[in-house]
């Protein structure tokens, strides 16, 4: 926030992108920490419980606050209550409804489970995009719901094809299809006469997390290099990071100039921290 005041963006952008650097894509380090079998320890688990918070923290404030400044008409209260709404449903459907649907089918039945989870989806998507929070914050939270409940429950046996089968369905199909949407929306133009924003950005997202991962992990009497490692596997921004860029461009919060320079950013992240993250674990003995 403080450096984008600095370079010259107003209150509101400086906190979208304060949102938005929050994210973490663990996906990658999670390959490293299982190659060196790290992923069940101290550190491992540190690394996928901090990103976890990082998302969710950004799911449920991001959306909100887009939605108020973009709708300067709506009264607090009717916000608050579009809220609440929005939330009841999503408990609704995480623990009662789901859950209950699961008990009546047949665990060989991986088609029908398949069908009522996308189902889920448009549903939450639909009445997010009902209550003014967009369409791509009802379908990452609702993704996180059959994450939660179909992919997980107890009673299913079939998880391990039901997950194969979401993941064939959504980034064999339809992840590409948003992705062809986001270049669409890229300018290299933007990318190419001023790179210097891309990099601050970059230097940002690596440095932030490194300084705070090692702050927390001092608090929590962990090691200096522990922190640093952590913080270095948690600079890497994706596939979340790019929605909430894409909701706030969408909403007209930010301008194509600083929605190029995240993409730019989100693409350097992903080559360079998985490479540090990688030689800093072979480097420095945390076992």
């Amino acid at each position: 926030y403080i450096v984008m005041k600095l370079i010259g963006f107003n209150s509101i952008v400086s906190i979208i992108m304060g949102l938005i650097m929050t994210v973490t894509a663990t996906a990658i380090s999670i390959e490293i920490l299982k190659e060196y079998g790290l992923l069940e320890s101290r550190f491992g688990q540190s690394i996928i419980f901090s990103a976890t918070l990082d998302d969710i923290f950004e799911v449920i404030f991001l959306p909100i606050l887009i939605t108020y400044v973009d709708k300067g008409d709506l009264s607090l209260t009717v916000l608050i209550f579009n809220i609440l709404i929005f939330f009841t449903v999503i408990y609704a459907s995480r623990f009662l409804i789901i859950p209950y649907v699961i008990r009546f089918l047949d665990n060989d039945e991986k088609s029908q489970l398949f069908i009522i989870g996308t189902l889920m989806v448009l549903l939450v998507s639909i009445i997010s995009e009902y209550l003014g929070f967009g369409e791509l914050i009802g379908a990452l939270i609702a993704g996180v719901i059959v994450k939660f409940t179909l992919l997980n429950a107890e009673e299913y046996q079939g998880k391990k094809d039901m997950t194969e089968l979401f993941e064939a369905a959504t980034f064999g199909f339809l992840a590409p299809f948003f992705f062809i949407w986001v270049g669409i929306n890229t300018d290299l133009s933007h990318i190419l006469s001023n790179p210097g924003l891309g990099i601050i950005l970059t230097l940002l997202a690596i440095f932030t997390k490194v300084i705070g991962s090692i702050i927390g992990n001092y608090i929590g009497k962990g090691k200096f290099s522990e922190g640093l490692i952590i913080g270095v596997g948690m600079s890497n921004k994706g596939m979340v990071t790019l929605v909430g860029a894409e909701i706030a461009r969408a909403a007209g919060l930010i301008d194509q100039e600083l929605f190029s320079a995240i993409i730019f950013m989100i693409v350097l992240t992903t080559i360079i921290s998985p490479l540090l993250f990688n030689k800093l674990i072979k480097k420095i003995n945390i076992s």
